[in-house]
């Protein structure tokens, strides 16, 4: 009977949860007009308008016309079905049209009509976004997007975003917008139905699965467990960062529960496949999944605060239309938990022989000839190999992609000695991150 009734909660949360995700945002046509606020030394630039995927679904698409300057050069899923309107579809993570212009001061005018689709809960939503790059492909001017991506305008089913450099005006106009959101009482009826699964049998059971993978060495009555229940996650929509050839989105915690989330937190990000990588992950858990380190301090999170704004950056220079999802770890008491370390997948599979088998301090078992590596992308091969040859180790395995290596390190027979060759390679310019390569937890 149980069974029937976690089976038909199941059901109706999915339901539920389709009925949601079929929502989009329907926006009026906005007129947007870019100008001098005084009298400016000529500077010439690219103007460029991205639609971004967020959530992995397509569904959303951008008309452009009355455009002042035709396109320079369009990329992506970007068509011209008659003259001068451009249709842009979300078919690929990153479709964008190219304006080259002798002088951004003299002004730039075009008109959007938008159909944005809105991801409810799951992923960023689809966005619109003007920028400008330089003849070197860098920001033209900073201006105050908080994303850091130096965006002019952000457009998405959460709204319209502004941020007009400094020197120029940006006039957006337009009509009644429609933009039709879920019933509050779905949404109601959806975090119920979410935080029944959640309390279920087969909640607990994959929690306590979730809790052993982020757990490295945890003390007596402290652990890291999911409070995902607990928060609400927003996210803002993505920017693409030509600088760091990144997307690059905003994400907060809200505690909407009624217990203290205590330190250490963790954002984890699931859905991510090979190929994407999030750049600022402060750690990952053995399944592979990210992890980053919330701003939760050590008097913890109450009741209705929120940990503000921080950044998620993801690598895709494959362009993998992909879904993520989110939960939030944290410690379930205010007693120290030992915060977990980096861990990564391997990418050889390298049967270790027992006495490659190494017991740290902290009672976690890694294989101590084997070190995993991910670099900037702007790192090649050839820097790569020389910095890896430089302290004692050579390329075993790869993922070219996502620029992620795993080492032979022959020298490290002691915990110290390979420690200092992952401290030493940790410390090279171009390298994200270092992790040992991990055989087996003892908790």
């Amino acid at each position: 009977m149980q069974h029937a009734i976690r089976l038909f909660v199941a059901l109706l949360f999915v339901a539920l949860l389709f009925h949601l995700l079929a929502t989009s945002a329907i926006a009026a046509p906005v007129n947007l007009v870019i100008g001098a606020t005084a009298p400016q030394v000529p500077t010439a630039g690219t103007i460029i308008v991205d639609l971004i995927d967020g959530d992995g679904v397509s569904g959303s698409h951008v008309f452009l016309e009355k455009l002042s300057v035709r396109p320079t050069s369009i990329d992506g899923a970007v068509s011209e079905p008659s003259p001068g309107r451009f249709l842009i579809a979300d078919e690929q993570v990153l479709s964008s049209l190219y304006f080259d212009l002798a002088d951004v001061y003299a002004g730039f005018a075009l008109t959007i009509d938008s159909y944005l689709a809105d991801p409810d809960i799951f992923g960023f939503p689809d966005s619109l976004v003007l920028s400008a790059i330089d003849a070197a492909g860098m920001p033209l001017f900073l201006t105050t997007d908080p994303s850091g991506a130096n965006a002019w305008m952000v457009l998405s089913a959460y709204g319209l975003e502004v941020y007009a450099p400094a020197g120029l005006a940006l006039s957006v106009t337009s009509g009644s917008a429609a933009v039709p959101e879920p019933a509050t009482g779905l949404l109601m009826l959806l975090a119920v139905v979410a935080l029944m699964l959640a309390r279920s049998a087969l909640g607990r059971r994959w929690a306590t699965v979730a809790m052993l993978a982020l757990g490295v060495s945890l003390p007596a009555h402290a652990y890291v467990t999911d409070a995902t229940a607990q928060v609400s996650i927003t996210r803002s929509p993505l920017v693409y960062n030509r600088a760091t050839q990144t997307y690059d989105g905003l994400v907060s915690v809200r505690n909407i529960g009624t217990q203290t989330l205590w330190a250490p937190a963790y954002l984890v990000v699931s859905g991510v496949p090979s190929g994407v990588l999030v750049t600022n992950w402060t750690g990952a858990n053995t399944d592979g999944q990210p992890m980053l380190a919330l701003p939760v301090t050590a008097t913890g999170l109450a009741p209705g605060q929120t940990t503000g704004n921080f950044p998620v950056k993801f690598r895709n220079s494959q362009q993998i239309k992909f879904t993520p999802s989110f939960a939030v770890w944290s410690n379930d008491s205010d007693t120290a938990v030992a915060e977990p370390g980096l861990v990564l997948p391997p990418i050889t599979d390298r049967p270790a022989s027992p006495e490659k088998i190494m017991t740290l301090a902290s009672g976690v078992q890694v294989v101590m000839s084997d070190l995993l590596v991910v670099t900037e992308d702007s790192l090649t091969l050839e820097q790569a190999t020389a910095i890896f040859q430089r302290h004692g180790a050579k390329i075993v395995g790869r993922v070219p992609e996502a620029f992620y290596y795993q080492l032979d390190v022959a020298a490290a027979t002691t915990e110290e000695s390979l420690e200092r060759v992952r401290s030493n390679i940790a410390g090279e310019s171009g390298v994200v991150a270092v992790s040992a390569l991990v055989h087996k937890y003892s908790l």
